[in-house]
C-alpha cells in the first residue's frame, strides 16, 4: 500500500533546483573590494589627521571621539563607517581644520558610493533571503503570489528585527555599555534605520576591549543597513503586487496634440 505524502501536490516545475529557477546576481566582488578600500583610506586619513589632533590647532586636553585628544585607528574606523552609512551619532566629529576638511570630501565621494554597495549587497543576497522562500511558498504550499509576499515580509520583518535589534540590545546590555534594555534597544533602532540620535552606546571598561568593541559596532552598522535595505526591498514588493506602487506614481505626461505652434507656422 502506497503511503500518502504529507505534502500538498505542486506543479511540475517544483522539481526543478531551485537555484536554477531563481539565477543569482553577478556577485559584489569588485563593489566589496572597493568598499574596503574606502574604510581603509578613511580610517588611515582620520587617524592621521586627528590623531595628532593636539598639534594641528585644538585646545590642549580637547577630547574627541575616543576620548582622547587623540583618535586611535579603531576610533577612526568606527567614525568612517558611521559617516559613510550616514549614521553619525551625537558628539563624534573631527576636531582640526584638516579633518574636517577631510570629511566632507570623503562624504560627498564615500556616501553616494556606499550607499551603491550596500544596494548592490542587498540586491544579491535578495536571491536566498526573498526569492527562494517566496517561491517555496508558493509551489510547496500553494500561497497565491500576494499571500506567499505577505508573510516573507513579515518573517523577514520578525528576523531582522530579532536578529539585529533585540538580539544586539541584549548583548549590548550584557556587557554593560547601555544604562538599560531599552536604551540598548533604542540605539539598535536608530543603528539600523540610519538615524543616530544620541550618543554611541558606552564601551566596556578595559582599552583592548574598547578597541573590538568599536570595530564589532562598524561591522554591525554595515550588516544592519544592509538587512535594513533587504527589508526594504521586500515592503516594496509587496506594494507593487498590490497595486499600491502603482497609484502612488505620478500619473504621466499627457500626449502632445498635433497641430501645434511649430505645425502653424510652417503651414
Amino acid at each position: 500500500m502506497a503511503t500518502m505524502s504529507p505534502w500538498p501536490p505542486c506543479p511540475q516545475d517544483d522539481h526543478v533546483p531551485i537555484s536554477t529557477m531563481s539565477p543569482w546576481p553577478p556577485r559584489p566582488q569588485g563593489h566589496t573590494v572597493a568598499q574596503g578600500g574606502l574604510l581603509l583610506l578613511g580610517t588611515l586619513g582620520l587617524w592621521v589627521l586627528e590623531g595628532g589632533a593636539r598639534t594641528l590647532g585644538t585646545p590642549p586636553g580637547t577630547l574627541n571621539a575616543s576620548g582622547t585628544p587623540r583618535w586611535d585607528l579603531a576610533s577612526a574606523f568606527f567614525f568612517s563607517t558611521t559617516l559613510l552609512t550616514t549614521v553619525g551619532y551625537g558628539p563624534v566629529a573631527p576636531l582640526s581644520p584638516g579633518g574636517k576638511a577631510f570629511c566632507l570630501a570623503y562624504a560627498a565621494l564615500g556616501v553616494p558610493f556606499t550607499v551603491l554597495t550596500l544596494a548592490v549587497v542587498a540586491r544579491w543576497l535578495s536571491v536566498p533571503v526573498t526569492r527562494w522562500p517566496r517561491r517555496y511558498l508558493r509551489t510547496r504550499w500553494g500561497w497565491s503570489p500576494r499571500g506567499a509576499a505577505g508573510l516573507h515580509l513579515g518573517l523577514l520583518a520578525g528576523a531582522v528585527a530579532g536578529g539585529f535589534v533585540l538580539l544586539p540590545a541584549a548583548a549590548l546590555w550584557a556587557l554593560g555599555g547601555s544604562g538599560s534594555f531599552l536604551d540598548a534597544v533604542f540605539f539598535c533602532g536608530m543603528a539600523v534605520t540610519t538615524v543616530g540620535l544620541g550618543d554611541t552606546a558606552g564601551a566596556p571598561e578595559g582599552q583592548p576591549p574598547r578597541h573590538l568593541y568599536r570595530v564589532a559596532l562598524a561591522a554591525y552598522l554595515l550588516l544592519g543597513v544592509t538587512a535594513a535595505l533587504l527589508l526594504l526591498a521586500a515592503f516594496q514588493q509587496l506594494l507593487e503586487l498590490h497595486g499600491v506602487s502603482a497609484a502612488l506614481r505620478p500619473p504621466p505626461d499627457p500626449p502632445e496634440e498635433d497641430g501645434g505652434l511649430l505645425d502653424e507656422g510652417g503651414q
